[in-house]
């Protein structure tokens, strides 16, 4: 709802009050932390289920426009582009002795940000930046990923299907930053928070140990992400 309501009103802003002009085009690379990611567990009498994120990146294309009130300077952006993102899972099967197993999961999205960015002046090369938008996120197919070459599983069969609950995703996201800009060169450094609308993904989980016999988990994910930001903006 918020979403609907959010691109509805800037929309209905740009096209009443405000022209477009001096497009900026940048370079963006992101480190996506598990800062604020909730580890999801499934605890069993004899085994223990984890699945944690361990990292990821982001980086592509960004545009910024700037949005004037009637020929008056500019305080306000809008920012879109196309980007491609990366995150890595580990599910750790614990059988409550010394004995852990992991499987890693990649998880694959292409991105289509929108933000409502406001700048305030700080010095005269540097620019504080806030923004608060939405973004969404094209999920191109499921992941299957096992664990091999161990003779605790019978047939060697331990293994996870992720699934993402929308091919397209909706995440709300704010972020706070600097501008520097010099003669010659334009970047900009800054912490993004990512959160989605509603669950993400969720795995189900099939492994058949000597000790357990055959069992099946299905986890949940909600991926709420901690990103840092780094943008170098072309000549």
């Amino acid at each position: 709802m918020f979403k609907k309501i959010f691109i509805t009103f800037l929309l209905f802003f740009i096209s009443n009050n405000i022209k477009c002009q001096n497009n900026k085009f940048s370079l963006q690379f992101n480190y996506l932390s598990n800062i604020i990611f909730q580890e999801t567990q499934y605890n069993a009498n004899i085994y223990t289920i984890k699945k944690n994120m361990i990292g990821g990146f982001d980086f592509g294309m960004i545009i910024n426009t700037e949005l004037n009130f009637k020929n008056k300077k500019s305080f306000f952006e809008l920012e879109s582009g196309i980007t491609y993102s990366k995150v890595k899972y580990l599910t750790t099967l614990d059988l409550n002795t010394n004995s852990k197993y992991n499987i890693e999961t990649n998880f694959r999205t292409y991105n289509i940000p929108l933000q409502f960015i406001i700048k305030v002046k700080l010095k005269d090369k540097v620019t504080g930046k806030m923004g608060i938008g939405n973004i969404i996120s094209i999920c191109p197919s499921d992941i299957y990923s096992e664990y091999v070459e161990n003779n605790d599983f019978i047939n060697n069969e331990f293994y996870e299907i992720s699934y993402y609950t929308n091919r397209l995703q909706n995440n709300l996201t704010s972020s706070l930053g600097v501008n520097y800009k010099n003669d010659k060169h334009e970047f900009y450094f800054g912490i993004k928070v990512i959160r989605p609308y509603k669950k993400t993904e969720f795995s189900t989980i099939y492994f058949d140990h000597i000790k357990t016999g055959e069992q099946q988990i299905i986890l949940d994910l909600y991926k709420n992400l901690f990103v840092f930001e780094i943008k170098y903006y072309l000549p």
